[in-house]
Parts: C-alpha cells; sequence; structure tokens
C-alpha cells in the first residue's frame, strides 16, 4: 500500500483559542464550502499514523512536538499541531481551508489529553465549520463511550451512548464512526442549506432599508392606521413621533399584515391579557404596574400573526409559544472558569434562561428555517422590580416577588449564503447586537413566540 500522505514541517503555528470571537468568524467564512458531513473525506491511516507520535507519546515529548503538515488523498491539507488549554494538552488535527488551519474547519478533529498523565479525556469532532457546533466522544467508563452535541455552548445531546471504544478513533475510517452513532444522531445541526433562508435574509434587508426612518420616544406606537400615539393614553405623539420596544414589534408586524388586511392592529386588542398568567398573588398589583405587558404584547402579535398568514387554527398559545427545549446542560464562563450546569426547562410565562438564548436560536434555526421570533424579556428579582426602565417609582414593596416583563424585541435566527450562523436583533427602532442583548440581561429570562415568515412588508412610514 503506497504511503497517503507527505510531511511538511510547518514555519507557523495557528493558535487553537478555546473561545473564538465572534466577529473573526465574518472575515473567515469556511463554512461557504461545508458538504454534507456523511461525505467528508477520510483522514483514517493519518489517525493511525499519529497513535504513537502524538496520541500516546509522553505528554512533556508531545509539548515538544513541532506542527507538521499532512496532505490527504484528495488533496486536502490537515494540519497536526499541539496546543495547552488550562489542564489540558490539545493535540489539533485541523483542516486546511483558504489557507489557514483555524482548527473548527469541518473534518478537523482535537485529542484533549490530561496534561498531569497524559490519559485521553475526550476528542471532539467537528462536522461543520462553525467553532461553536461540535460533536464530543469521553469515556464514561473503561469500556463505554458516549457523545454529547454542543451548539453554542449549549448541549442538545448528552452522555448518549455508542458501541465504539476510544481505539477505534484512530482505527475505524471516517463513514464507519458516524454510522455507529445511531439513527437519532441530530444531523440537522450539521447539515445546514443556506438557500433554505433566503426569504429570511430578504426579509432582514427590508427591514433595514426602514431603520434610518424611524427614532425611538418612550411609550410611543403607530396605531391601526398609521397614526403615532401613546400607548398608555392614545394621545397622539404630534410631528416629532417615534416608537419605544413595543410600538416597534407592533410595527414589524403590521408590516406584513398590512399587505393582507389594508390595516394594522389596534392597540387595545395588544393590551389584552393572554392565558392564565397570573395569580390571586398578583391581581391587586396589576392595574398599578401591568408586571405582564410585554408577555401579553408579544402573544397578540404572535396570534395575529399565525391568525391572518397561516389560518386561525394556528392561533393558539400551543401553537405560538416555544416550549421545547433542545438544552440539558449549558457551559458557562464565571470567573474565568467554564462551568457545565444544568440548563431548566421552560418556565410557563417566563420562558428559559437567557444564558441560553444562543443555542435556542441555533436549534430553532436548523428546525425552522421560515420562522422569526418575538421576545419578552422579564425577571422577578426584587431589586430590578423597584422600578420601570424610565424610572417610575414602585410603591414601597409593591410588586416585590413579582415577576415582570419590562422588555420585548424582535429576533431572527438565519444563515448568511456562506453559511454562517447568526441572529439579528431588532428592538426599540434599531438593530443592535445579540451579544450585547444577551449580557445585558444576566439572570433574566425570555419568553418566545413564533412569527411566521411573510413576502410582502409594507409598513407604516410618515412624512417627518
Amino acid at each position: 500500500m503506497t504511503h497517503q500522505y507527505q510531511y511538511i514541517p510547518l514555519i507557523m503555528i495557528w493558535a487553537l483559542s478555546s473561545i473564538v470571537p465572534l466577529h473573526y468568524l465574518q472575515a473567515a467564512p469556511y463554512s461557504a464550502k461545508d458538504i454534507t458531513f456523511f461525505q467528508i473525506s477520510d483522514d483514517a491511516f493519518l489517525r493511525r499514523q499519529l497513535v504513537d507520535s502524538w496520541f500516546t507519546l509522553p505528554i512533556a515529548q508531545v509539548l515538544k512536538q513541532q506542527s507538521k503538515l499532512f496532505t490527504l488523498e484528495t488533496g486536502e491539507l490537515v494540519e497536526v499541531r499541539v496546543e495547552r488549554g488550562g489542564s489540558d494538552v490539545l493535540v489539533v488535527l485541523a483542516r486546511e481551508r483558504q489557507g489557514l488551519s483555524p482548527g473548527w474547519v469541518q473534518g478537523s478533529w482535537i485529542w484533549y489529553r490530561n496534561l498531569s498523565d497524559g490519559s485521553l479525556k475526550k476528542i471532539r469532532l467537528y462536522l461543520r465549520s462553525d467553532p461553536y457546533v461540535y460533536v464530543e466522544f469521553r469515556p464514561q467508563s473503561s469500556h463505554k463511550i458516549v457523545y454529547d452535541v454542543v451548539a453554542y455552548n449549549g448541549y442538545v445531546v448528552y452522555a448518549r451512548p455508542t458501541s465504539l471504544s476510544m481505539k477505534d478513533f484512530t482505527a475505524l475510517s471516517f463513514q464507519q464512526i458516524l454510522s455507529n452513532l445511531g439513527t437519532d444522531f441530530p444531523a440537522i445541526y450539521f447539515n445546514v442549506d443556506p438557500a433554505l433562508y433566503r426569504d429570511l435574509r430578504s426579509f432582514l434587508a427590508q427591514v433595514r432599508t426602514y431603520l434610518p426612518l424611524l427614532t425611538y420616544r418612550d411609550d410611543g406606537a403607530l396605531d391601526e392606521q398609521g397614526q403615532p400615539v401613546f400607548i398608555a393614553t392614545l394621545v397622539p405623539q404630534g410631528q416629532d413621533w417615534g416608537v419605544n420596544c413595543s410600538g416597534f414589534t407592533k410595527w414589524l408586524i403590521d408590516g406584513l399584515l398590512r399587505p393582507v388586511t389594508g390595516k394594522g392592529l389596534t392597540i387595545y386588542e395588544l393590551k389584552q391579557p393572554v392565558g392564565n398568567r397570573g395569580s390571586n398573588f398578583t391581581e391587586p398589583v396589576e392595574k398599578l404596574l401591568d408586571p405582564f405587558f410585554g408577555l401579553d404584547w408579544t402573544r397578540n402579535l404572535a396570534l395575529q400573526a399565525n391568525r391572518i398568514l397561516r389560518s386561525p387554527q394556528y392561533a393558539t398559545l400551543q401553537e405560538i409559544d416555544v416550549t421545547d427545549s433542545y438544552i440539558s446542560q449549558l457551559l458557562l464562563k464565571k470567573y474565568n472558569k467554564t462551568e457545565q450546569v444544568s440548563f431548566p426547562p421552560y418556565l410557563p410565562n417566563a420562558g428559559f434562561n437567557i444564558e441560553g438564548l444562543p443555542s435556542l436560536m441555533y436549534s430553532l434555526a436548523v428546525r425552522y428555517p421560515q420562522w422569526w421570533y418575538l421576545v419578552s424579556v422579564n425577571t422577578d428579582r426584587p431589586t430590578v422590580l423597584r422600578q420601570y426602565p424610565s424610572g417610575t417609582k414602585l410603591p414601597y414593596e409593591a410588586g416585590k416577588g413579582i415577576r415582570r416583563h419590562f422588555h420585548v424585541a424582535a429576533l431572527v435566527p438565519y444563515f448568511t449564503e456562506d453559511g454562517i450562523f447568526k441572529v439579528s436583533i431588532f428592538e426599540s427602532a434599531a438593530e443592535t447586537s445579540f451579544d450585547t442583548f444577551i449580557r445585558r440581561y444576566p439572570g433574566y429570562q425570555v419568553h418566545l413566540v413564533r412569527i411566521p415568515f411573510s413576502e410582502q412588508f409594507d409598513p407604516f412610514m410618515i412624512t417627518r
């Protein structure tokens, strides 16, 4: 059998960070050339060749290894290098694309070895070119291997058993390893077709053309005829009109419904209670505090959007509320240390912890390419509940311990033409940063409702 790889020392070593900055993805759309993961070219011969020289070599000697470049039968390049990461030593099999080998190009592997004794802790495999989406294999016992699927720090599969052993990863072909994962392996997380998100990308482009014409104004919205009023009183705003976070989400939905109905939604109907979301404890202060305003507002918008754009049969809470949690565990960074914690399921009328929102958005995007979402941010923290964002003081002890929905926004998860995952967020008449949005509300909950895509977008606009 002829040798399948040529050995070339590298001059430069590309460092593999444990966390890759999101802005780096924009400069390197490696995913543009991704293929169905079952078609990834095999590198079994290379993995067998590295057993003695990298995978089982004493750690002190591994750390002295220089990076090396190998060529697969297909002509693809694989850089093998070592990286030091905390208590681990990482042996990286980084596939090359566009002249770079970041370590997470489709088909790349990472062997995690214990720094102290050299034992193999886990093996990571990238089935698509995204540093935040991967499969990890780890020993649960001396003879049992389980695998996890991680998407944006959320475990969408956790400790699922396989018939593999650790030795199989240096013996079996790529396809044999994947075949051992079973029919319930979540392939949708890796086999993404960017063409399915063309409609959402078009919708985003339309929304962005109107944003420069909008301004923020506290309590502002456009009524069903497109006239600027204040939400609380329905009093006209006058020439210096604008929309707040609630008014802006109404403006978005009205833009989808107007081509069908010829008008917008009334503010009155959007403020109506939806579902069983209160109790005897909250009733005495609901009129004073309106703690469920954001929940009712987003639900009513979603109910009307689904009724008009789809069918009245879909105008139910069961259809619009996002209640399925695809995440069981979450990786959280605290005090410069990453911890794995359990992720709570959906909490009725509150939603999910915001820290899991990136993983949840990815999970929803790969399943439902034609949907986007309205989000209501909420909390039951007394320190937050003591005042409105506008500064209106709450009465002494009033609302203490009551959950309040105080901010709403629109979230559009999608993939670019190059296959890069993004979440566009619109709030208070502007497009903002998804990362900033999450950091703004640590420890809060987010309630999501589904909005169907519609080709026509004709929002209200008033000449100033």
